[in-house]
């Protein structure tokens, strides 16, 4: 919406509540649409940093982490090596890293990672997979009872492709929600009182009024934008792109596109809008508030886009991107780099019992202070 779409009063008459609600929907429309542009373009431009600038970073560190963990182990291997307390220390750290080493592959870990896994857990990674996966089918199986749902479940097993895994969820999501809203259906019916009704009544009075006013908007939109009556050359190529427009929304029925265009191309200043009469601001105000709607749920679904989904860890996309600073991380994650390659160099030569200390040191105090 266009600031002139404003209502302004007239002297010595206030605006009415339909005029009053239809300037703050307005104004909370454009405010959304430039929310939704803003973020977007800010997520974009993150992500395009994160994947010049940090990714790299986050790779070379996961490869040091695997080294200095499988040369912390092999140490820690030697009894003769180390004390029996400074062993107990390594044990944490190497079990810290390697969970940290788990949670970075993409892949199944390679053999000495599965060795490692074995040795300090105490069962093999295919076991672990196993019981994780299982653990997993049995709570999709309690969350299915407690629907009183049932999806065949016998073609998962942890073996099966990425994709395949997510068909099957979203499958079993697609049950969980249907029914979900089954039941909130049933609730709403249950509940209905004379109130709730005749509120329902005035909405499919609303929607009957909406009807009728197609195609009295369609024809004076037409009349409007036609581009054969425009006398601007450069108006015209934009008219003969919204004559598309409206001839599209006309043939569905899109009430909502019509009367967009209305809004934007009839009502262009405050005189003509300042005649509207309570009436038609009502049914317009109804529209207003379902764009509204939407642009919060467009909002909300290009927060959650998946796409956006590694910078969530950076900061508060939801609110604004608050305290999101990847060039910050940048400066941080080249500090754990230089770090993590002063160890990994140590850990492979004279000074490896030197930097082992030094590790042991540093975890005791990370323990303490947790």
């Amino acid at each position: 919406m266009k600031n002139d779409l404003v209502i302004t009063p007239e002297e010595e008459k206030p605006l009415s509540k339909q005029q009053e609600m239809f300037n703050w929907l307005v104004a909370k429309i454009e405010a959304l649409r430039v929310r939704v542009g803003e973020t977007t373009s800010t997520l974009d431009a993150n992500l395009e940093y994160h994947n010049k600038n940090i990714y790299p970073l986050e790779m070379q560190i996961f490869l040091l982490k695997k080294e200095v963990l499988k040369s912390l182990f092999s140490y820690y291997n030697d009894k003769d090596a180390l004390s029996q307390n400074q062993r107990k220390v390594v044990l944490s750290l190497v079990k810290a890293l390697l969970r940290e080493v788990l949670a970075g592959e993409t892949d199944k870990p390679d053999e000495e990672i599965q060795r490692i896994y074995e040795k300090v857990e105490g069962l093999s990674y295919e076991e672990a997979e196993s019981i994780g996966f299982d653990h997993m089918k049995q709570q999709i199986e309690d969350t299915l009872e407690n629907y009183d749902l049932y999806v065949d479940l016998s073609d998962m097993h942890k073996d099966m492709s990425e994709a395949d895994m997510a068909r099957k969820m979203h499958e079993i999501n697609d049950a969980i929600r249907e029914e979900r809203e089954r039941r909130r259906e049933q609730k709403e019916t249950k509940k209905r009182s004379k109130k709730q009704a005749a509120r329902i009544e005035q909405e499919r009075q609303m929607d009957e009024a909406r009807s009728k006013n197609i195609s009295t908007i369609y024809k004076q939109l037409v009349k409007i934008l036609h581009p054969d009556l425009e006398q601007d050359d450069e108006l015209r190529p934009l008219k003969e792109e919204l004559m598309k427009e409206l001839g599209i929304a006309y043939k569905k029925g899109d009430l909502h596109a019509l009367l967009r265009l209305e809004l934007e191309w009839v009502n262009r200043n405050t005189a003509d809008t300042r005649k509207l009469t309570d009436d038609k601001l009502q049914i317009y105000n109804e529209v207003l508030k379902e764009q509204a709607k939407e642009l919060e749920i467009e909002l909300v679904s290009v927060i959650n886009n998946p796409r956006y989904g590694l910078l969530k860890r950076f900061g508060d996309i939801f609110n604004g991107l608050k305290n999101f600073n990847l060039p910050k991380e940048k400066n941080n994650m080249e500090l754990t780099l230089k770090s993590l390659t002063r160890s990994a160099e140590r850990l492979k030569g004279a000074g490896a019992m030197g930097e082992i200390k030094d590790l042991i040191k540093v975890h005791k105090m990370h323990i303490d202070q947790n």
